[in-house]
């Protein structure tokens, strides 16, 4: 998994689930004592669940506090809200508000739309629940990385119109952006172009062949499940991190989408590309890129989705 800001100055707890999981969250109003709550249904499937996680000085606080949406990754095929636990806590400890979430993954009848069905889904909930969990749903951050950064970057710009929480900036810490960029298949080996076209084919519903992919021949769904097809003049403020050694997402994907983001806003304040220069898909072994990014998170939290006065 990409790696993110610095740890808290405190330490992680080994496990995060010490918690006990609520009921029905309709039923059941948080009270002061209690940060976390777990497995709360967004919808009937067994994955279409979330979590909330909230700060702990939340009872001194008299507003509800902004939040982050996290979309873990996985190949669209795998992974699970947990693994975004380690972030929540950071999340808080600076007084946001995080809510972690599952969807359905990949199958014959589930493809990238209904994944989009269910992050709207989820903020659907959060705009019915958020009161009472002290959450301001005027708006919300959405981060996510590798799929999940695809995943948050296609919501952005394909259904922020229609979604039931406006996004207030995204991240995308090395998620696919462009499935017809040559880079993503052209230095492929033979093995990995064949598993890179079945799963691009299995996400999109679209068999697509490695003779049509080389040729630049690409149905319209890889096109429509490319975040690049989508961006429009009032695209959310757009925060990228991609590795210069990632053989899985080139990062010419980030290039690409950067140029094509400011061709409609030439602005660094709402669009921005860290590359890590020594860094694959972990994001791993480059302390002054993370640095970077730890600093162009924090302007973007400030600029577009600030907290609450005490």
């Amino acid at each position: 998994m990409p790696s993110a800001p610095p740890a808290p100055s405190k330490p992680l707890p080994t496990d995060p689930i010490d918690t006990p999981k609520p009921t029905d969250p309709k039923e059941e109003t948080p009270d002061k004592g209690k940060k976390v709550f777990y497995d709360i249904p967004y919808g009937e499937g067994e994955r279409q669940k979330l979590d909330i996680f909230l700060p702990e000085r939340l009872g001194a606080m008299r507003n509800r506090v902004p939040f982050f949406m996290l979309i873990h990754g996985g190949s669209w095929t795998g992974g699970d809200k947990s693994d975004f636990y380690f972030f929540t806590e950071l999340l808080n400890e600076y007084g946001y508000g995080a809510v972690v979430i599952n969807y359905r993954l990949v199958a014959p009848d589930v493809i990238y739309t209904d994944i989009l069905d269910d992050m709207a889904s989820a903020f659907a909930l959060l705009t019915e629940i958020g009161k009472d969990y002290m959450l301001n749903t005027d708006k919300a951050a959405l981060f996510g990385n590798s799929a999940g950064g695809h995943l948050a970057l296609l919501y952005s710009y394909k259904i922020n119109k229609n979604s039931p929480i406006p996004i207030a900036f995204v991240v995308s810490q090395v998620g696919p952006t462009d499935f017809t960029d040559p880079d993503y298949y052209n230095n492929a080996a033979e093995e990995e172009l064949e598993e890179k076209l079945e799963l691009i084919s299995r996400l999109t519903g679209e068999n697509m062949s490695a003779e049509d992919a080389l040729k630049g021949n690409f149905p319209d769904a890889i096109k429509d499940a490319s975040p690049i097809t989508h961006i429009s003049t009032n695209f959310p403020p757009t925060l990228l991190a991609y590795g210069m050694a990632d053989t899985l997402v080139p990062y010419s994907n980030g290039v690409r989408l950067l140029g094509e983001l400011r061709k409609h806003n030439a602005s660094d304040n709402r669009s921005r590309l860290v590359l890590y220069k020594n860094s694959g898909h972990d994001l791993a072994g480059d302390e002054v890129a993370l640095a970077e990014s730890v600093g162009a998170l924090y302007d973007f939290s400030l600029n577009y989705l600030p907290l609450p006065r005490a």
